[in-house]
């Protein structure tokens, strides 16, 4: 809906849309059907559109969390503790953005719960924080489309998507992507991702 698009959307509730239609396309296959490579990607980003919720704190930033991923390859998750070593940078407020069964592995001594199952007041606020860092899950796509900048935090041999050997993304510009070197090693992912957060805190406290 909040897409700058003439296409209609329609629900489909018994597997076909209510309508007569000429094309059937999966998902999956829309790249190819709308000619979508690396060469040549989204066409606009953003490409969802929302208004932020206003966290005003100066000097402070805003950073966005989620660690766990589905449960259908847990290779993708960050186990809570590495992630919550984060918490060692100072000047930043962390933001839970983590839903589901790892929402239960949160203790309030490591940022605010901020997160919602409602997709567009999640979009909400998560376009209002200076930074997302997240496992590989729905958190990064959505921050990817509203085009806020993404830290995306993947294991050594993560989804075809994000391709081999790349900090970047065709996909989302705003993204940047931290890898394992080493299956299952999360502490230098962390420390790279701390270090670099440290930096990110530095420059934007001068302008504060």
């Amino acid at each position: 809906q909040t897409m700058e698009s003439s296409a209609e959307f329609l629900p489909i509730s018994d597997g076909s849309p209510p309508v007569e239609y000429d094309i059937d396309a999966e998902l999956m296959e829309l790249p190819y059907v709308l000619r979508i490579n690396i060469n040549n990607p989204i066409i606009e980003i953003p490409y969802l559109r929302v208004k932020a919720r206003e966290y005003i704190e100066r000097g402070r930033l805003k950073a966005g969390i989620a660690w766990k991923s589905g449960d259908w390859d847990a290779r993708r998750s960050i186990p809570y503790e590495k992630m919550k070593l984060l918490n060692k940078v100072e000047g930043v407020d962390f933001h839970i953005l983590q839903k589901g069964k790892g929402l239960s592995e949160w203790t309030d001594n490591f940022g605010f719960l901020s997160g919602s199952e409602d997709i567009y007041e999640a979009a909400e606020i998560v376009k209002s924080l200076d930074v997302v860092i997240t496992a590989d899950t729905m958190i990064a796509h959505l921050a990817g489309a509203l085009g806020v900048r993404v830290w995306l935090l993947l294991c050594d041999d993560p989804d075809w998507r994000w391709f081999e050997n790349r900090s970047d993304s065709p996909w989302y510009p705003t993204m940047r992507i931290f890898r394992q070197k080493k299956a299952g090693e999360w502490d230098k992912v962390i420390a790279e991702v701390a270090q670099e957060l440290s930096i990110m805190q530095k420059k934007a406290s001068k302008f504060c």
